[in-house]
């Protein structure tokens, strides 16, 4: 209505760099509002679902195919966006398709090269955006982290680079008070100009973005982490023909350093690529990268403002250790270590290291993830193709404990128990071994070939407890099991029916409650292997 073209006309007289969303209905009021500014401009246009619309939606008609003749309005540097929602590969040609999608109305796909003024993509990927013109490339800058040498370096850049407005995080997002800002633009003015400003959040799309302020919270890091990938799409609007835009951090601030790198990181996917593989290749050598072992691209991203190589590596090397996980640079440790090895191919085993990092522990956590479907398929096939396949894990796991417990019950005079957390003295998790098994065993998930392998050597569905009085007990119980597994059902029916009887909690005159809550429980565990033992 009228209301909202006021809105949308004051807004594009005010502030410059504007992104405009609307719907294919609002189109007529913000066309009025555009023309009313007369001459002003908007760097981004996004129309609702873009080309997709209900087949008798005449404004999205008006809007995609006919905007000239209609409206006779351009939309500078505008983008048109393509729904994802709709169609799952991007849209392969440029002439009018009909889609059935279940569930919803049918949508006409109408599609026209160009859209409202501008060329028209599936997506927008960084690049794509600055080839189009729409944004600038966002580089890295440190400056000094203490107050004169801040000063003095952003009056540096104001000389060197013409940045001019810089945007501060607010003291909500970990950022500083609007009176240290005020503080800090003064000081800066007084080397410079008075156009020099620094502030927090303006309607003038900035050259640059600080970030700087006190250690957060998980939670103030999370929604200072929200803030800066929202501040870095702002930041990046081409204004005032600015060649690129940066985000400067203070010298020894880890917290920040970590934070922007990964917002940035998450706002260009080149950026998250190259940190991947320079942790990679950092895990691999087993020390700090050197400026030969930096892939181009994050030579570039980061500005040496002291003309010296020694700074940019010394940013790289910071974010992979501060603002990236660790797993891609422990799978570099585990490339050194296939790579020390006569065969490559041979097991991790739990006491391997490398560079002095214990890598072989770090590839058993990564099989219990796996285990437990909480490692990303992604990974599970960067850790296949470098031999360490789940399957032959866990037959190598299943045949290496199965000799660990046979030796132990030697060694223990026939006693099949086993503590939790216990190592065997070639250093196999012996323990937690025991612990899985029995678990895979109460789920069905061994084959009846593994079950049969354990029962022989002592192991039995259910485990004992872990005091010496209760386990007396349940050992008792099972000695007797194992004589009667060779009896008919009816026979085998009537022993357990029996033992049932005489350990029941409320029945039991002869054992104290404990013990016999400990016998039912060793006794119900037991009991479909006893009664219907796999054939």
């Amino acid at each position: 209505g009228n209301e909202g073209t006021d809105t949308v006309a004051q807004a594009l007289s005010s502030c410059s760099g504007l992104v405009v969303l609307c719907t294919y209905s609002d189109v007529r009021a913000f066309v009025r509002a555009h023309r009313r500014t007369r001459g002003k401009y908007v760097d981004l246009a996004i129309f609702e679902m873009a080309h997709a619309a209900l087949g008798s939606d005449t404004d999205a008609t008006k809007a995609v195919m006919d905007w000239s003749a209609q409206y006779r309005e351009r939309i500078l540097q505008s983008v048109f966006l393509t729904c994802r929602s709709l169609e799952p590969e991007p849209v392969s040609s440029l002439e009018e398709a009909t889609m059935e999608v279940p569930g919803v109305p049918s949508y006409t796909l109408v599609a026209r090269q160009g859209g409202p003024g501008g060329p028209e993509v599936y997506s927008l990927p960084v690049l794509q955006a600055q080839q189009a013109g729409v944004t600038v490339p966002l580089q890295f800058v440190e400056v000094s982290g203490t107050g004169a040498g801040l000063v003095a370096d952003l009056a540096s850049l104001h000389a060197s680079l013409g940045i001019e407005r810089i945007e501060a995080l607010p003291e909500s997002a970990g950022g500083g008070t609007p009176e240290a800002l005020s503080f800090l633009e003064q000081k800066v003015q007084s080397l410079t100009t008075e156009s020099f400003m620094v502030s927090q959040r303006t309607e003038v799309i900035p050259d640059a973005l600080l970030v700087a302020g006190m250690k957060l919270d998980k939670n103030s890091e999370l929604q200072a982490q929200k803030h800066l990938l929202q501040a870095l799409g702002r930041l990046s609007f081409q204004a005032r023909s600015k060649k690129a835009a940066y985000i400067i951090v203070l010298a020894g601030a880890d917290h920040c350093l970590a934070l922007a790198w990964r917002a940035l990181a998450e706002h260009d996917e080149r950026v998250e690529k190259a940190l991947r593989e320079s942790s990679l290749l950092k895990g691999k050598l087993g020390r700090d990268l050197l400026w030969e072992d930096l892939p181009p691209f994050l030579r570039e991203i980061v500005v040496d403002t002291r003309g010296s190589q020694a700074l940019v590596v010394k940013v790289v090397n910071a974010a992979i250790d501060k603002a990236l996980d660790r797993w891609d640079l422990m799978y570099g440790h585990l490339l050194a270590w296939r790579q020390s090895r006569e065969d490559p191919s041979e097991p991790v085993p739990p006491n391997a290291t490398i560079h002095g990092v214990e890598i072989g522990k770090w590839v058993a956590q990564q099989f219990m993830e796996w285990r437990f479907g909480g490692l990303d398929p992604k990974k599970r096939e960067r850790l296949m193709a470098r031999g360490c396949s789940l399957e032959e894990e866990d037959a190598r796991s299943f045949s290496q404990g199965l000799a660990a417990f046979e030796k132990h019950v030697n060694t223990s005079v026939g006693d099949t128990y086993v503590p939790p957390g216990y190592f065997t003295p070639s250093g196999f998790a012996l323990g937690a071994w025991v612990v899985e098994q029995s678990a895979k065993w109460r789920r069905n998930k061994l084959t009846s070939e593994q079950q049969y392998m354990l029962y022989t050597v002592g192991f039995g569905p259910a485990l004992h407890p872990d005091q010496r009085e209760p386990r007396t007990v349940t050992r008792m119980i099972e000695l007797i099991l194992r004589d009667s597994s060779r009896h008919s059902l009816r026979r085998r029916q009537k022993i357990f029916r029996s033992l049932v009887m005489k350990y029941h909690p409320t029945l039991s005159k002869r054992y104290r409650l404990d013990y016999a809550e400990e016998a039912t429980q060793f006794l119900e565990s037991s009991k479909e292997w006893f009664l219907n033992p796999p054939t």
